[in-house]
């Protein structure tokens, strides 16, 4: 006999899904610090081509990672930002749409993976099997290479969590 859990029981994380071109992934809600609509993303110097440039929230500047084409996607005008902290610093990391927010459970829908077939696989936390579908959980501090984070660290020129705006 299976045995059954609830959905009430103690999950074992819970994360936000999110839709990249037809591929569903998801972000530990622990490292979600909010989910915006959007906004005008002001143009930026930098040297990583998936960075957008940076998003005014709050007066604060968030640099945009662009996820689609930090994963090799086509490009498309994404929709949504999840701020999150990547590498010590606020981000934003531009989706097409969040949908909800999941509970994964340990032996009965968790899997590592380890195949290195997909462009995020370097970031992967892990794979949820949701209705048939996998949902890959990324981890946001994976996202960036130690080259990267340097250079990301470095594209506002002040090393810090955010910038005011105004003070760049």
């Amino acid at each position: 006999m299976e045995k059954v859990r609830s959905k009430y029981a103690h999950p074992d994380f819970q994360f936000i899904r999110f839709r990249l071109a037809d591929k569903e992934f998801g972000i530990d809600i622990k490292n979600v610090r909010e989910v915006v609509r959007t906004r005008a993303i002001e143009q930026g110097q930098g040297s990583l081509e998936f960075i957008e440039g940076f998003a005014v929230l709050r007066d604060l500047r968030v640099p945009v990672i662009d996820l689609r084409k930090r994963f090799g996607f086509a490009a498309k005008a994404a929709q949504t930002l999840i701020i999150v902290s990547v590498s010590s610093r606020i981000a934003g990391f531009a989706v097409d749409s969040v949908m909800d927010v999941e509970t994964g459970y340990g032996e009965t829908s968790l899997r590592r993976s380890g195949q290195g077939q997909n462009s995020w696989d370097y970031c992967l936390f892990a794979v949820v099997e949701t209705g048939g579908k996998p949902i890959h959980i990324i981890n946001p501090s994976g996202i960036l290479t130690p080259s990267e984070a340097a250079a990301f660290s470095r594209a506002d020129g002040s090393g810090q969590d955010g910038i005011r705006a105004g003070e760049a």
